[in-house]
């Protein structure tokens, strides 16, 4: 009951801006019978046997933070995202991937304003290991600390993200310029994806640059390792968040849903 408790005040907390930190993690969450990690996300999805306590704990949290989405372009619009780790795409920066880190990034940046506001992460199957972990970083004090013209220049409409292999990537619509920074000072918003957007011109790259490489080397980097039964909720309009590698095969993660408050 207590745990309940806990977990409760945490998901209020969060859609209410009581917490300025911008994340919780609830721990030691039941979850159902977990099969063999699966060749693709979709086909988890059509297994009659798939964990459905994990998924239903997901609705539940997602329906106290506001109202759950999906997009109808990414993975035929499933609601509750299985992020399965896929032979073929193992040496891919993208969520089905494995190898290679997933540099930090808003989530689905690329549908700004259309965005989600939190996403919540469960852990199904963990990978002990220092290389396994999950980055967080709320990047507004580290914007006060880059010079004000770099600022003046990721304000502008002047970066392209291009959609994640999961939407289609290249072949999905033409991405337009739009800013990286959005707000004002300390609640700034920030959209990007450092291994997606790119800038328009030189300037822009050069600002982009100085932005990543603030981040990258900020004190305020918080790694995370997920185990079996944690959960983590993520408020979209202030934090970052990336993944290191892992060995393939070994982890199934629910990512939950998009969240709008």
């Amino acid at each position: 009951m207590l745990s309940e408790i806990v977990g409760v005040l945490y998901i209020h907390e969060l859609k209410t801006g009581v917490n300025s930190v911008g994340f919780a993690i609830i721990k030691n969450l039941p979850i159902g019978e977990v099969d063999v990690t699966p060749d693709s996300d979709i086909e988890y999805f059509n297994r009659t046997n798939r964990d459905r306590l994990s998924e239903t704990i997901l609705v539940g949290v997602g329906e106290l933070l506001g109202v759950i989405f999906s997009y109808c372009n990414e993975k035929q619009g499933i609601l509750v995202n299985n992020i399965v780790p896929r032979e073929n795409s193992k040496n891919i920066q993208s969520s089905n991937g494995s190898s290679l880190v997933l540099p930090l990034h808003t989530e689905d940046c690329h549908q700004f304003p259309y965005a989600p506001d939190f996403i919540v992460l469960f852990c199904l199957k963990g990978e002990v290991g220092e290389g396994v972990f999950t980055n967080i970083l709320n990047p507004r004090n580290i914007i006060n600390s880059i010079p004000s013209n770099v600022i003046d220049i990721l304000c502008q409409p002047l970066f392209l993200t291009t959609p994640p292999p999961v939407y289609g990537g290249r072949n999905n619509r033409i991405p337009q310029p739009k800013p990286i920074l959005y707000g004002w000072n300390p609640e700034w918003q920030v959209m990007v994806e450092f291994n997606d957007t790119k800038g328009i011109n030189h300037e822009s790259n050069e600002a982009l640059e100085a932005f990543k490489t603030a981040c990258l080397e900020s004190d305020d980097l918080y790694r995370l390792h997920l185990q079996q039964g944690d959960m983590v909720i993520l408020d979209n309009n202030k934090l970052m968040h990336g993944r290191g590698g892992f060995l393939h095969r070994s982890v199934l993660s629910v990512a939950g849903f998009n969240v709008l408050r």
